[in-house]
Order: C-alpha cells, then sequence, then structure tokens
C-alpha cells in the first residue's frame, strides 16, 4: 500500500509538471502572436499615415490602424503640410526600439524612430519660386497600443526626441579597368552637349503663353527638371517661343538663351 502511494504521488507530481510546462509554453506563444501583431500594426500603420499626409494613400485605410480618437486628434493630418504639392515617391523608414507587450491587459507600448530622407516632387506645381517642399522631421516615438474587439490599434503616438537627419553614406569610388586600346580610325570630333543642355525633339517654333494662378510665377530652368539650377521665372500672361519639348518639361527662348519650364503652366498657341 505505501509503495503505491508514493506511486500515485509521483504520477500527479509529474502530472502537474507537465500541465505547468505547457500552460508555460501556451503563454509564451499567445505573448509572442501579440506582439508580431502589435509590431506589424504599428510599422504598417505608420507607414500608410505618412502615405496619407504625403497624399499618396486614402485616409480611410487609416481606420485599419488607428482608434477614431486619435485620428481626430493628430495634428500633422489635420495641417496637411504637402497638400497642393505633387510628390512623385518618398523614402520612409521606421527602426523599432523596443516593445513590451501586455496582452492580459490588452496594453503595449513601443518605442520607434520614424523619418523619412527622400522625397521626390515638387512645391505648388512649381509655380511658387521661392516655396520649397517643408522636410519631414527625424523624430523618436513612444507609441501606445490598445486592443479593441479582438484587433490591436495604435491609440497614441508621444515624441520623445527631435532627431537630426539620417547621414546620407558617400559611395566609394569604382575603378573600371582600361581596356586594350586598339588600332581604330579616329572619327571627327562632336561637341559635348554641357551639363545643363539638352537636345529636345525637333519642331518648327512656336509661341505659348505663361498661365498660372495670381500672384505665382513659374520657374525658368537651366535644364527639363528640378534638379537643374533656376535661372529666371515668367509671370503670368507672358508670351514665350517653345523651340522643343522633353517629356513634361518644354524648351523655350528666355533672354536670348535655351531655358526650360514645367509644360503644364504653358499653353501652345
Amino acid at each position: 500500500m505505501q509503495y503505491a502511494l508514493r506511486f500515485a504521488w509521483v504520477v500527479v507530481k509529474l502530472l502537474g509538471l507537465g500541465l505547468l510546462i505547457v500552460g508555460v509554453l501556451v503563454m509564451a506563444f499567445l505573448y509572442a502572436m501579440d506582439s508580431a501583431n502589435v509590431y506589424l500594426i504599428a510599422t504598417d500603420g505608420m507607414k500608410a499615415r505618412a502615405g496619407v499626409i504625403m497624399g499618396q494613400e486614402v485616409s480611410s485605410t487609416l481606420g485599419n490602424y488607428f482608434t477614431g480618437g486619435f485620428l481626430a486628434g493628430d495634428e500633422l493630418l489635420r495641417q496637411k503640410p504637402y497638400q497642393g504639392a505633387i510628390i512623385r515617391s518618398f523614402t520612409y523608414h521606421i527602426n523599432v526600439k523596443s516593445l513590451w507587450c501586455r496582452p492580459w491587459d490588452g496594453w503595449a507600448e513601443m518605442e520607434i524612430i520614424e523619418s523619412i530622407p527622400e522625397i521626390d516632387g515638387e512645391p505648388h506645381g512649381e509655380t511658387n519660386s521661392d516655396a520649397a517642399l517643408p522636410e519631414w522631421q527625424r523624430t523618436r516615438y513612444r507609441v501606445v497600443c490598445v486592443r479593441q474587439d479582438g484587433r490591436w490599434y495604435i491609440s497614441g503616438m508621444e515624441p520623445i526626441e527631435l532627431m537630426p537627419p539620417e547621414d546620407t553614406p558617400t559611395p566609394e569610388p569604382v575603378v573600371t579597368p582600361s581596356p586594350t586600346p586598339q588600332t581604330t580610325a579616329t572619327p571627327e570630333p562632336t561637341p559635348s552637349p554641357s551639363a545643363t543642355s539638352v537636345t529636345p525633339p525637333t519642331q518648327p517654333p512656336h509661341t505659348g503663353t505663361v498661365v498660372v494662378d495670381r500672384g505665382n510665377s513659374l520657374n525658368v530652368r537651366s535644364g527639363p527638371g528640378t534638379d537643374y539650377d533656376k535661372i529666371g521665372a515668367l509671370n503670368n500672361g507672358e508670351t514665350v517661343v517653345i523651340l522643343g519639348q522633353e517629356g513634361t518639361w518644354v524648351m523655350i527662348d528666355y533672354e536670348g538663351r535655351q531655358a526650360w519650364v514645367y509644360s503644364r503652366y504653358i499653353q501652345e498657341n
């Protein structure tokens, strides 16, 4: 009888230990699942918020990531700093520094660093000669998430630190081996175009009229793009001589030299 009781006690202890181990594993699995969901909601939600502010996404998508109270109080969403600008693309970076999740309380907290180091676009359609695209402030945030109806949402975002822009790495020079010289006929030298001289498709010169909003002016640049230097400006109603076109840029005769303007604001006569 004594041996039977000892055996039964050992079996009970082993069963209890097994149940404890199973319980710990289940809790660890649930914690890992909730942490992964919080991470995805926070990172995808912050990127979607930036896309809405940049005008690249519709605001209705934010309801999948943020609580209604957060969206109603988000100052950057209300200010719309990029409204009216032409944003073609942007580079978004988010770095999660820490994550603490308490699924039994339906609460989680993260610390992240958010930045947009590159924005490809034009301020207000390139009509305001003094305007520039506002920079996106690189910031460290404390982000709070809550679980509602079985889903996680971002409910709060508190700036902790305003940080300097990211360092842009300097590309290393690439050494290209020189090919073995071969004897060939020497062609006639061809003059190379300057860095700001682009030859557009040939077409007969004709005139056009500048059409911009009152109070604005149209930038005149040395080449077909916003990367080229601004060399002047034209006012609404001025007539220009059109020499050619490349893409969305028009070559004109500006003070006796070739120059470029954005074609959207030129009405051909």
